[in-house]
C-alpha cells in the first residue's frame, strides 16, 4: 500500500479494518513461537484504535456460559471442570458416545495432533461394514543429494502439513475430507466433506455432503503435487503421486 500510494505512513495512510480474536490459537510456526508472529508485534500496532463488540448474539440466551468463555479466554480461571457426562476413558468409548450406531449423524471428533487423528480414523473405519481397500502414494525425491539417508519407508511414515497420509484406507460409505481447493466455483474446497460411493484403480466417486454442491456426485482422479521442504521438514522437495490426493 505504501508503494501504490507513494505514502510512507502504515498502509499508505489508508484505513484498514482488522477483525479477529486474540483468544484464538496463535499462528503455527515450525520450530518457532507463534507469539512472535502476531499483529501485536508489528511496529505500527501502537497506532491501532480498538473497537470492541459489546454483545455476543450467538450466546445471548446463555449469559452465564458467555461469562465462562470470557474467563477461560482471559486465562483468569484456575481450572475447568468437565461434566461427568462429557468424559470418556478410551477412544472406543468416545467413538461410541459421538457416533452411536451410525456414522451418519453429522457429528465429528476433533483432535489436537495428526497422530491422534490417524488412530481414531483407523478405529472408525474398522467399524464400518465391507472390505478395506488401501491406496498408496508413489513418492519421488527431487534435489536429494543423499537419498540413501532417507529410506522410503521412513519418509512414508511421516505426517506432513497439508498432505494426506502415504496410505489411505477406503471403505464404501466412509466419510472423507477434501484438503485442496479442487473446484472453488462449485464449492469442492478444503474442508468439504465427502462420502465414498465407488472406488476404482484410478478414480473414486464421492457424494458431496457439505457446501454449495451438497448432494452432487463427483469423481476424484489420480494426480501429483509437490511438498516443499518447509512443509515436510526434509532437506529436499518431495513429489507425491497419490491416488485421490485431495483426501484425508
Amino acid at each position: 500500500m505504501r508503494d501504490v500510494t507513494n505514502n510512507l505512513r502504515p498502509f499508505g495512510g489508508k484505513t484498514i479494518l482488522f477483525m479477529g480474536d486474540f483468544k484464538q490459537l496463535l499462528p503455527v510456526v515450525r520450530y518457532g513461537k507463534g507469539s512472535h508472529h502476531t499483529l501485536q508485534q508489528c511496529e505500527w500496532w501502537s497506532q491501532v484504535s480498538f473497537l470492541k463488540f459489546t454483545k455476543n448474539w450467538r450466546a445471548e440466551r446463555n449469559p452465564s456460559y458467555t461469562q465462562f468463555l470470557e474467563t477461560v479466554g482471559r486465562g483468569t480461571l484456575d481450572y475447568v471442570t468437565i461434566p461427568a457426562e462429557s468424559r470418556v476413558t478410551s477412544y472406543s468409548s468416545m467413538i461410541e458416545a459421538v457416533y452411536g450406531n451410525t456414522f451418519d449423524n453429522g457429528h465429528q471428533i476433533l483432535a489436537l495432533t495428526l497422530e491422534t487423528c490417524t488412530i481414531i480414523n483407523r478405529m472408525c473405519i474398522s467399524l464400518l461394514p465391507g472390505p478395506i481397500v488401501e491406496k498408496h502414494a508413489a513418492d519421488t525425491f527431487v534435489d536429494c543429494n543423499n537419498p540413501d539417508d532417507f529410506p522410503h519407508d521412513y519418509v512414508e511414515s511421516l505426517d506432513m502439513k497439508g498432505a494426506p497420509p502415504f496410505t489411505l484406507q477406503f471403505v464404501l460409505g466412509a466419510k472423507y475430507m477434501c484438503i485442496r481447493n479442487m473446484d472453488i466455483k462449485n464449492g469442492i474446497i478444503n474442508g468439504t466433506m465427502l462420502k465414498l460411493l465407488q472406488c476404482g484403480s484410478r478414480i473414486a466417486q464421492f457424494e458431496v455432503l457439505t457446501g454449495k454442491s451438497k448432494g452432487s456426485v463427483e469423481l476424484f482422479t489420480k494426480a501429483m503435487f509437490t511438498i516443499t521442504p518447509e512443509a515436510s521438514g526434509l532437506p529436499f522437495t518431495k513429489l507425491k503421486g497419490s491416488l485421490y490426493y485431495a483426501l484425508a
